[in-house]
């Protein structure tokens, strides 16, 4: 009996060895999770001037060569191609530039004072915002692909562009000729070229407002920034034109960046009640403190990108002699630089490789 057994099983180990043999079909392993790779930039201060910096996983590359002030303000990522924006000083004027890929494309001649603040890709064009100074006023501008194109014939600002479904959105700001108050601005245009510029005033220009940020979801557009009421800049979302207060106007607040995910809108800014500013981030028009290295100090969030679960929001924290690039992900604090200059982060991009 053990010997019929023996021989049943190894029979048996010997069909399983042959019939696995006989089995050519291969099976392709799962694929990895791509990894995010987080692009911030800003600047840095080398003793003498402002860096425009560009921190890819928190490895820092300098976008100019510090001889002149410089900085970065925005950037977003297409694939293998990197843009940044900002403005670099060329010894007499501020020049908006534009850095494709570490390298430098400015956009203005340098004969008058310009910025550039937000860039947008879509497809094989670029289209970057700002304003540029014509000697007697400072006007709001669209570069698409470098051909500039203005917004307003009054003294204005561009903050943020977005394009979608073929139409380029831009928020801003609009100096009111009467009173010279401050008006939050909406303008659109087809980005083929084919139409005219729709100006929209979001605010009646009767107090301080404007418009620092951009997003579209479907056929909502939403405006962020701020309105004074009873005194105090308070963070304000427009959506489809009305406004929507996110703080109580016993503080001032103010909102710097806007992103529209799915059902979510998440926006990032500060609250200051006169003593303390902290970074926030609301989800939805719920708040979320984004806390400092070190309690005592304060903090504003610039910029916030969303992937998948994961919510980053880039921005500064001061010390008592310098200032800090922070990246917060998921409310948790990382800081970019060491503080021992002043540093900051304007702006965050995150992809997955």
């Amino acid at each position: 009996m053990k010997t019929i057994k023996f021989l049943g099983l190894f029979f048996t180990v010997v069909m399983l060895i042959n019939c696995s043999k006989d089995d050519d079909t291969s099976y392709p392993l799962p694929s990895p999770d791509p990894d995010p790779v987080v692009y911030v930039v800003g600047g840095e201060n080398n003793g003498t001037h402002y860096v425009a910096t560009l921190w890819k996983d928190g490895v820092s590359q300098a976008l100019t060569d510090g001889s002149q002030d410089a900085h970065a303000s925005s950037v977003a990522v297409v694939g293998e191609d990197v843009y940044v924006t900002g403005v670099q000083n060329n010894g007499t004027n501020n020049v908006a530039m534009l850095w494709k890929n570490g390298v430098a494309h400015p956009l203005t001649d340098g004969t008058h004072h310009a910025a550039a603040f937000s860039v947008a890709v879509a497809g094989d064009d670029f289209y970057v915002v700002g304003s540029e100074h014509n000697g007697t006023h400072n006007l709001a501008a669209l570069w698409k692909n470098g051909v500039k194109q203005p917004l307003s014939d009054r003294d204005s600002k561009a903050y943020s562009v977005v394009v979608s479904d073929d139409t380029i959105y831009i928020a801003g700001t609009e100096w009111s000729d009467s009173a010279h108050v401050p008006v939050a601005m909406l303008w659109n245009l087809p980005a083929n070229n084919t139409g005219s510029i729709m100006a929209q005033q979001l605010s009646d220009g009767s107090q301080f407002a404007a418009g620092y940020t951009v997003a579209v979801s479907g056929e909502d557009v939403y405006v962020a920034g701020c309105e004074a009421r009873l005194g105090n800049d308070v963070a304000t979302i427009w959506k489809n034109g009305t406004a929507q207060a996110l703080a109580e106007p016993t503080n001032f607040s103010v909102v710097e960046s806007i992103l529209a995910v799915g059902q979510d809108l998440y926006a990032t800014g500060s609250i200051n009640d006169g003593t303390n500013s902290v970074a926030m981030l609301w989800k939805n028009g719920e708040a979320q403190p984004l806390p400092a290295i070190d309690d005592t100090q304060k903090t504003w969030g610039r910029s916030v990108a969303v992937t998948g679960k994961d919510v980053y929001v880039a921005g500064i924290e001061s010390t008592d002699t310098a200032t800090v690039s922070m990246l917060w992900k998921n409310g948790v604090a990382h800081p970019l630089t060491d503080g021992t200059r002043h540093y900051f982060a304007l702006s965050v991009a995150v992809i997955l490789q």
